[in-house]
């Protein structure tokens, strides 16, 4: 269905109506109603997820926290300013998914402090947590390493393959806490997170990848990222055979 021909008003009306009747936003009329107002960074929208997201109905608060998540994605996050206090206060909501998505929020919005999503890292539900090492990722203060390296021991393997991954990005400084990390990781029973220690590795030329990624490539079905990875180590071998 093509939403696109809809007034603004009648659409918000329309999808606040659909969050009350069902509340766990699974609807399938509700999700399209959501994408189409992302792509409406306008004040009305805005100001109506911004009512949402503090409302007492739980299907309310999700729509809020939903559509300020990614409301005006292509302009950069329009509204992220007068966004981040209303989803720090939902860190402290009651709905777990309310939290995870002001998580995730927060992490594409580049907003709020470091330490307030690091402060969730033990959270009880798997969703916020990988919410936490999806968010971590991209932020180069150093604050979140010590819970990123927490997160690659989870019980979860959707969390270890997260923080495995924020791990191995550019973005986080080089120690050696964070390289053992990545090291024990080479061990895990997940071969993604596997292969995400082994990319990380490699990107920092350390030698301890070596034997992880000469098992890895023996796979007939070797990942692209571990691919990347070898493309990397064979440049590495290279350069130190021509000094």
């Amino acid at each position: 269905m093509d939403l696109s021909a809809i007034p603004t008003t009648e659409l918000l009306a329309r999808a606040a109506e659909a969050a009350r009747t069902h509340p766990a936003i699974d609807d399938d009329d509700i999700w399209p109603m959501i994408y189409e107002l992302h792509e409406r960074p306008e004040p009305a929208v805005y100001a109506a997820a911004a009512r949402w997201i503090e409302s007492p109905l739980l299907g309310h608060r999700r729509l809020g926290t939903y559509v300020i998540a990614d409301l005006g994605y292509e302009r950069e996050y329009p509204f992220a300013d007068l966004s981040e206090p209303l989803l720090l206060a939902r860190l402290q909501d009651r709905d777990a998914l309310v939290v995870a998505t002001a998580v995730s929020a927060l992490g594409q919005h580049m907003r709020g402090p470091t330490e307030a999503l690091c402060a969730l890292g033990g959270h009880e539900v798997k969703e916020v947590r990988m919410a936490v090492a999806r968010s971590l990722a991209d932020r180069e203060d150093g604050v979140g390493t010590s819970t990123l390296i927490a997160l690659c021991a989870d019980p979860e393997v959707e969390v270890r393959r997260l923080a495995a991954n924020a791990l191995a990005s550019e973005t986080q400084e080089d120690t050696e806490e964070v390289r053992l990390a990545l090291v024990r990781c080479l061990a895990d029973e997940d071969r993604e997170t596997r292969d995400e220690a082994i990319f990380g590795l490699a990107m920092l030329d350390d030698p301890r990848v070596d034997e992880a990624l000469r098992a890895a490539l023996a796979q007939p079905d070797s990942s692209e990222i571990v691919q990347m990875a070898a493309m990397r180590w064979d440049d590495r071998r290279r350069t130190q055979t021509l000094q």
